[in-house]
């Protein structure tokens, strides 16, 4: 019986040898699958994990930017209004300006024609005081001079007699 049992066991031992080579190699091949997952998993994990932060880092900048484009346009929106409020009071002051400039040019112009018109009565008086003046002077050189006495006294006597 010894010998059937050893042949037996020979037997079974056979039959298992290409289990246990299957076995082994299904655990080679188990072990390689385990850590190419175990690589993967690490991988896919570490991507994932520097894809989230750069998502997040994108996210933060772009809440950053956000937040700076918001204050950007209260900045702008500010400057403008402060633009027009200033662009409408240099307006307005401009006209308050032109208008006081216009009034002055009135009193200047008025101011103007009253002294032309002054100046023009000056003027006249003036002709007729020198008119006056160089008729007498005209009287006075006839009647002493000698060629005025002789030219007078040729009008006389040229003068027809009643």
């Amino acid at each position: 019986m010894r010998f059937y049992s050893i042949l037996i066991f020979n037997r079974t031992l056979l039959n298992l040898r290409p289990l246990h080579k299957n076995y082994t190699e299904d655990m080679l091949h188990v072990t390689k699958l385990v850590t190419y997952y175990k690589l993967t998993s690490y991988s896919l994990s570490h991507s994932v994990y520097w894809c989230c932060r750069s998502l997040t880092v994108v996210i933060e900048q772009m809440e950053h930017f956000s937040h700076r484009l918001g204050n950007l346009s209260s900045r702008v929106e500010n400057t403008h209004e402060n633009t027009a409020q200033g662009l409408e009071q240099g307006e307005r002051q401009r006209e308050e300006q032109l208008r006081v400039m216009q009034d002055r040019l009135g009193q200047q112009q008025r101011a103007m024609a009253e002294e032309r018109t002054r100046l023009k009565e000056v003027i006249t008086k003036m002709d007729t005081q020198l008119a006056e003046q160089q008729r007498q002077l005209e009287k006075m050189h006839n009647r002493e001079h000698p060629v005025g006495l002789y030219h007078r006294l040729v009008r006389q006597l040229l003068r027809p007699q009643p």
